[in-house]
């Protein structure tokens, strides 16, 4: 299942809920509300904390020097070993 408005949601949630520091409820904010962390910060104006809608999780992977695979959409667990492969060092998922 893909979504364009939330790009990979259910990964992003399955990931939430398998995160030791996740609490017993997960919602995701509506476009344009905000959730204040436990610090007290939010990024009102640029990218929430609990938002999954596409304006508040996509940006912009700029990557010089290495060769890398074409691919349409990156997610973030996929830049970990890509950096560890061009440094040579190993990875464990």
């Amino acid at each position: 299942m893909s979504s364009d408005v939330y790009p990979d949601a259910l990964n992003r949630l399955w990931s939430a809920l398998e995160c030791p520091h996740s609490g017993d409820v997960l919602v995701s904010a509506e476009l344009g509300f905000e959730f204040v962390d436990w610090g007290g910060s939010d990024h009102v104006g640029g990218g929430s904390h609990g938002s999954l809608h596409r304006d508040d999780s996509e940006g912009v992977l700029i990557v010089c020097g290495i060769d890398v695979p074409a691919r349409e959409e990156w997610a973030l667990t996929d830049v970990a070993p890509l950096a560890l492969e061009h440094f040579d060092l190993p990875f464990t998922a």
